[in-house]
Formats: C-alpha cells, sequence, structure tokens
C-alpha cells in the first residue's frame, strides 16, 4: 500500500514539474531538463501499473525501457548546456540515441519471440524470461546512466573552479541544485544497480518496484518542486563561454606597460562606478564595459594583483562593507551591510570578511566601536 502511495505522488509531482518546466523550455538547456522528467513521469507510470496490473505492462514498456537509456544522457547535455552554454553536436546527438534504439527493438523482439515478455501476470510475478530480462535491462541501463552523471559530474567541478575566475559571486543556489539532481539521479541509478546484483547473485526474481527506489524518485521530485518554486532564477544560471577559458591567457602577449594602463583604467572604474555593488556583476560585462578583452582582464589582475576575479571584486566590497561598519551613526545590520556592499548572501560576507581582515564582521563593528 505505502508503495502504491508512493508511486502516485511521484506521477503527482513529475507532472507538475514537467508543467512548471514549460515556461522555461525555451532555452535549449531547458528542454533536455522537460524531456529527462517527462520520461521520469512515464517511469512512475509504469511502477503504478506493476502494482495495480492492467494493460498499461504491456505497451508502457516500449517508452520506458528505451528511455531509460535517455535520462543519463539527457543530463550530461542539460548540465552542459547550463553551464558553458554548449550544445550537443548532431554526431552526439546521434550517438545517444542508439543505446534507445537497441533497447526498443529488443523489447520489441521479445514481445514476438517470447509472449511471456508481454503477459501482465508473468511480468507482475518476473518469471523466466521476464525477470532475466528486466533484471539485466535495469543493470545496463543503472550502469550506462551513471557513466553520463560521472561525465556531468566532471563538467560542475570544472564549472565551479572556473567560477571564481569569471564571476564575483559563488553561484551557490544554481551550482546547489546541478548538484542535486546528480546526486539525485545517482542514488535513483544506484538502487537499480544494487537491486539488480543483488538479485544476481541470490538467483532471485528481481522486482524493480519498491519503496527504496521510489523513495528515492520522491526526494528527486521533491527537491525539483522546491527549486523550482522557491529559487526559480537557477533556471537562467550565468553560463561560461565554451570559447574563452580565463587559463587561455598564458600565451597572450601583453607589455608591463599595457598592463598597468589597464589596471588603473580597471581601478578608476571600480572607484568611480562601483560595479562591485551589484552581486550579479560578470568579468564578461565589466570587460564589455571597459572594452578590455576578458582574457586581459583576468591577466592584469592575476599579475599585477595577484588576484582572481572572485577575490579581486570582493576586495572592493570588503572596503565598501569596512566604511559602513565604521559609521557610528548607521544602525544597519551586518545582513543589510552585506547586501548594501554587493553580496549575495551573509554566510558568503562573512567567510570573506574574515578572510581578508582576520575578523568577522560583527568582531570588526565592535571593535570599531570600542576605538571610538
Amino acid at each position: 500500500m505505502l508503495t502504491t502511495y508512493i508511486a502516485a505522488a511521484n506521477i503527482a509531482l513529475l507532472v507538475l514539474i514537467s508543467i512548471l518546466l514549460l515556461p522555461d523550455s525555451k532555452t535549449r538547456a531547458n528542454r533536455y531538463l522537460l524531456a529527462f522528467f517527462v520520461i521520469m513521469t512515464f517511469a512512475a507510470l509504469l511502477r503504478l501499473g506493476f502494482l495495480a496490473g492492467g494493460k498499461t505492462l504491456t505497451w508502457l514498456p516500449f517508452v520506458v525501457f528505451p528511455g531509460a537509456f535517455l535520462l543519463g544522457p539527457l543530463l550530461f547535455f542539460y548540465v552542459r548546456a547550463t553551464l558553458f552554454g554548449k550544445s550537443p553536436r548532431r554526431w552526439e546527438l546521434l550517438t545517444s540515441l542508439i543505446a534507445p534504439i537497441l533497447a526498443f527493438l529488443i523489447h520489441a523482439g521479445l514481445n514476438v519471440v517470447s509472449p511471456e515478455t508481454a503477459d501482465p501476470s508473468r511480468i507482475q510475478t518476473m518469471e523466466g524470461l521476464v525477470g532475466d530480462y528486466t533484471r539485466f535491462l535495469f543493470f545496463s541501463a543503472s550502469v550506462y546512466n551513471l557513466y553520463f552523471l560521472l561525465l556531468a559530474w566532471f563538467l560542475l567541478r570544472d564549472y565551479k573552479r572556473e567560477v571564481m575566475n569569471n564571476f564575483s559571486n559563488t553561484l551557490r543556489d544554481e551550482q546547489g541544485w546541478i548538484r542535486t539532481i546528480l546526486l539525485a539521479s545517482g542514488g535513483l541509478a544506484l538502487v537499480y544497480f544494487s537491486m539488480s546484483i543483488i538479485a544476481w547473485v541470490s538467483s532471485s526474481f528481481f522486482i524493480p518496484v519498491g519503496w527504496p527506489e521510489g523513495g528515492v524518485m520522491l526526494v528527486l521530485a521533491y527537491l525539483a518542486i522546491f527549486y523550482l518554486v522557491k529559487k526559480p532564477q537557477i533556471f537562467s544560471i550565468q553560463q561560461l563561454d565554451a570559447t574563452e577559458s580565463t587559463g587561455k591567457y598564458a600565451k597572450q602577449n601583453l607589455s608591463d606597460a599595457m598592463r598597468k594602463e589597464y589596471l588603473q583604467k580597471i581601478e578608476t572604474y571600480f572607484e568611480s562606478e562601483k560595479p562591485y555593488l551589484d552581486e550579479r556583476v560578470t568579468l564578461a560585462g565589466l570587460s564589455a564595459a571597459l572594452n578590455i578583452p576578458a582574457h586581459h582582464f583576468s591577466m592584469v589582475i592575476n599579475i599585477e594583483k595577484n588576484l582572481n576575479f572572485f577575490n579581486f571584486v570582493n576586495s572592493y566590497r570588503i572596503a565598501e562593507a569596512k566604511r559602513l561598519l565604521d559609521d557610528p551613526s548607521t544602525e544597519d545590520t551586518v545582513l543589510t551591510i552585506a547586501f548594501s556592499a554587493g553580496f549575495q548572501s551573509k554566510a558568503v560576507f562573512n567567510r570573506v570578511f574574515k578572510e581578508q581582515t582576520g575578523l568577522t564582521p560583527t568582531a570588526y563593528r565592535q571593535q570599531q566601536i570600542k576605538k571610538t
């Protein structure tokens, strides 16, 4: 009974997720995510059909089994397009369709050769060939998807490293969403992998429906709803330009005089325009505003100031925060001052402030009060 309720809840939440994603599906990256959740919805329907029986057990596998081999590639394409703005090439799309097509042909062939694979009663009991076939299918799909999820995790790791060179904030929520969906999807794949291995070793029937995989799917659905409703900005994450990396300026020739000229131009702009007060300021935006190539901008602050973009911008924010904290007439809270100085959260503000001053903002303020 509990498994049935979980399956029904999964269907309701996954349908809601697909509806909420529709307005954001104009971007190619979110189309991959929408396709991912549509396939998950059909998988949840199959789970409910497995518990209730009926004709759905004969036709839904034609959609779900091939779709199971698309989940990993879809998330990989989504992560890469979201973080780096890089769409898959035609050969990548065609290659990603090989496994789903094979899964469809194998299932269709078994339905013709062995009618028991289309018998709802046999499917529910997982007897004979049906059990062996289902066990192999789930094992293959889980390994296949885990491979693509691992590739997507490496992309997130690379993005996290490059954020410090391109953005003035950590994009914590955006990275948190990508990390969450990868971990939850990886957890679901590991559950199926473990269940198939246990069934293989113990020579028991493989029942692909139970509270472990239903529970993990439910957690994934709830987390997706949370991010969609509470943090919709994550679906417009600031991308890194896949064609321009700040690590590529090593071979660029820029004279000492030109570096110093650029640095003076940058510092003058920061002092007069105060772009650091905008929590979403980026290297690309400042590069365009100052007409300085992004790789030259990075080179100048790295060589002349020994700082990456994140720390360079935050050095100005800390100076602004110290000015506000030094003002004895202000009654603003530390959180208000953090936002006023351009920080996106109190946690980041506290960490950066202590790194640069050796004190927390509160301790610094108390120290200044004692001096006066």
